[in-house]
Order: C-alpha cells, then sequence, then structure tokens
C-alpha cells in the first residue's frame, strides 16, 4: 500500500511498477492479501458480494491478481466472519489454488497460490493433496466452533 505511514521504518519502499516487474520476474516470495471473502482453495474475491440478492461493490483487486498469481507464496490475512469464509467465492479476484491440486499448472500458473489465512481466531493452511482450507491452529481463548470453516461444508467425496 502507498500510505506514508506503512512505509515508516521500512527497509525500502518502490513503486508500483516495480513490484509488478519483479512479480513477473519470479522474485516475489511472499505476498500478503486481504480479501472480502476466501473459499475452500484459498481464491479470495475482493471485488462484490452479493447478500440476499444485493451486489456490494468492494475495492477490487488493485494488484491482489498479481500477486496471487505471481508470488511464489501468499498469506491471506482478515478478520473472520462466517459470511467471509465461502465453500467457494461469489466472484473470484485472485486465484489460490482454483478447482484443487495441479489447477494452477493446468491453467498456466507458477507454482504456489495461498499457504496460509490467519485470523483473529486461528490460522489455516493448504496441506491436503487436494489443496483444500484446514484448521492449522486455534488462537488461545477461542474454540473450535468459534472458527468459520466449521460452516463450509465438507468436500463431497
Amino acid at each position: 500500500m502507498c500510505d506514508l505511514p506503512n512505509q515508516l521504518g521500512a527497509l525500502q519502499a518502490t513503486g508500483l511498477l516495480t513490484v509488478m516487474s519483479e512479480l513477473t520476474r519470479g522474485r516475489i516470495d511472499l505476498g500478503f492479501l486481504g480479501a472480502g471473502e476466501v473459499d475452500r482453495y484459498g481464491n479470495l474475491n475482493s471485488t462484490w458480494v452479493g447478500p440476499n440478492g444485493r451486489r456490494i461493490r468492494l475495492p477490487g483487486s488493485g494488484g491482489a491478481c498479481d500477486i496471487a498469481s505471481l508470488a511464489r507464496r501468499v498469506v491471506v490475512v482478515l478478520r473472520e466472519e462466517g459470511h467471509r469464509f465461502q465453500e467457494r467465492v461469489t466472484y473470484l479476484t485472485s486465484p489460490g489454488h482454483g478447482e484443487g491440486n495441479g489447477w494452477r499448472e493446468r491453467v498456466g500458473l507458477p507454482p504456489g497460490g495461498t499457504v496460509r489465512v490467519i485470523t483473529q481466531r486461528g490460522v489455516y493452511g493448504f496441506p491436503s493433496p487436494d489443496r483444500s482450507m484446514v484448521v492449522e491452529s486455534i488462537h488461545p481463548g477461542v474454540s473450535p466452533e468459534e472458527l468459520a470453516i466449521v460452516s463450509i461444508p465438507p468436500k463431497p467425496v
């Protein structure tokens, strides 16, 4: 982000063109993103959501799609609320693992994708062979029933 308070004390601050160039060269190891929704495979929606048939416009990609597509690993940081965790995102703004294992390679993206989702309640990862989200840790004082991922129905076998 180009907010001066975010750059205070940074070792380096650079322009968007430099960041995008480094992404296309494969030189970005880790990207941090936020989103309105995340799904089972770490795909992100930051474009619009539509509760009860209404469309609510979100900020959009703003470069997040490039980061999600080209960074070697992506960590998503968001506030955990039930409606933000979906079986499938309402709109695919930034790809994680698409439809599961091997999807990124099939569509021509480099390996990588979402490796963690961090919330105020816990940390989620994607270690399973099908690249679906699992709970990795629960923060102290949080019960398993409070986790949003509990609301995502199990994947049909």
